[in-house]
């Protein structure tokens, strides 16, 4: 390769995978997380009527 890695050129290998059933199985619980995260803020948001504000904002922004 055209730079050096101090000696640890064999340390960092990467290759490239093909995608697998447990990859895309982890990939929809991260997107259902998110989704559920963002429907559950906006849910706190309308029924405490401004009171959950703060924590609505938490849920919908993180």
């Amino acid at each position: 390769s055209w730079f050096s890695l101090n000696g640890l050129e064999n340390l960092i290998t990467l290759e490239e995978q093909r995608y697998s059933w447990k990859f895309w199985r982890n990939f929809a619980i991260v997107v259902v997380l998110g989704v559920s995260q963002i429907v559950a803020g906006a849910v706190l948001e309308i029924f405490t009527a401004g009171v959950g504000t703060y924590a609505a904002s938490f849920l919908i922004n993180e």
